[in-house]
């Protein structure tokens, strides 16, 4: 039998450290292209309310993050923080508080963002 470092079962990465990582960082990516893509389709455009859009997001980006996630066990700070970036990207988007090419250190702070949802 060959030993990986991690396998796919059931849409879930398990890995052979015991570590989430591998699955918080496989989540993640799909769920920020899909808010690149309702960045485009949706978020962006004027005819969806704030609520409607915040609809969007937490029925096309969360589940893509946070599926399965009941079974995960030993989540750092780090990796919380990691699953939290696609929807608060997703919210700046709403809330207008996105800066394109603005530096990092004059974006809104992630606890701005939460305030307004």
């Amino acid at each position: 039998m060959k030993v990986v470092p991690y396998y796919k079962h059931l849409g879930s990465r398990l890995a052979a450290q015991l570590s989430v990582q591998p699955e918080v960082n496989g989540r993640v990516n799909p769920a920020r292209v899909a808010v690149l893509d309702l960045k485009v389709r949706v978020l962006k455009s004027g005819p969806f309310s704030a609520d409607v859009k915040m609809d969007f997001v937490r029925s096309l980006v969360e589940p893509r993050v946070f599926y399965n996630a009941e079974t995960w066990s030993g989540l750092v700070s780090h990796s919380m923080e990691q699953l939290d970036v696609p929807r608060l990207d997703a919210w700046r988007v709403i809330f207008g508080l996105e800066k394109v090419g603005q530096p990092m250190h004059l974006r809104a702070s992630n606890v701005a963002v939460w305030r307004r949802a």
